[in-house]
C-alpha cells in the first residue's frame, strides 16, 4: 500500500452517501436516489463514521469537509451536490424516470432556477458566521441571528 493509498477511504460493494437527515444539499440528493428508486444501490452513512467532519479521515474525503460526499466502489470521493445528481442522472440514466428536461432550452432553464436558488436564496457557500441566509436561519445559533431577523427569514 503506498501513502495514497493509505489516504484513500473505506471501499464499499456499492457507492456511500454520506449526509445527515437535515440540511437542503444532503436532502436534495437523497431526493433524486428516492425519485430513481435506487435507495438499494447506495448505501447511507453520516460523518460520524468518518470521525465527524472536521476530522482529518472526513478531510481526506471532501478536503471542504462539508456534505453530502458520494464514495464510488472504486474509491473515488464526489462532492457538491450539483456534481453528485449529474453522476446519478448518468449512471441511473435508464432507471427509473429520467428526472431530466427533454430540450437543450428546458435544462438550461432548470440550471438556472438551480443556480439563482443556491447562490441568492440559499447561499450554501457563505462561510462567515454573519451570514443568516434562508437556508441556514433555523441552524444559527441566537448571538447570530436574533428570533426577529430569524422570523422574518423562515
Amino acid at each position: 500500500m503506498t501513502e495514497s493509498d493509505s489516504k484513500r477511504p473505506r471501499l464499499e460493494a456499492k457507492p456511500i452517501l454520506i449526509s445527515v437527515p437535515v440540511g437542503n444539499n444532503p436532502a436534495r440528493i437523497r431526493l433524486l436516489i428516492y425519485l430513481k428508486g435506487i435507495e438499494d444501490q447506495i448505501q447511507l452513512k453520516t460523518p460520524f463514521d468518518y470521525g465527524g467532519m472536521q476530522s482529518d479521515e472526513y478531510k481526506r474525503i471532501n478536503p471542504q469537509g462539508k456534505m453530502p460526499v458520494l464514495i464510488l466502489p472504486d474509491g473515488t470521493t464526489i462532492y457538491e451536490s450539483k456534481v453528485i445528481s449529474g453522476y446519478i442522472l448518468d449512471r441511473w440514466n435508464g432507471t427509473g424516470p429520467k428526472l431530466q428536461a427533454s430540450t437543450p432550452e428546458a435544462r438550461a432553464l432548470a440550471a438556472q432556477i438551480n443556480a439563482i436558488h443556491d447562490l441568492y436564496v440559499a447561499s450554501p457557500n457563505a462561510s462567515d458566521p454573519r451570514v443568516t441566509a434562508t437556508q441556514g436561519c433555523m441552524y444559527k445559533p441566537v448571538d447570530v441571528i436574533d428570533a426577529d431577523s430569524r422570523a422574518l427569514k423562515v
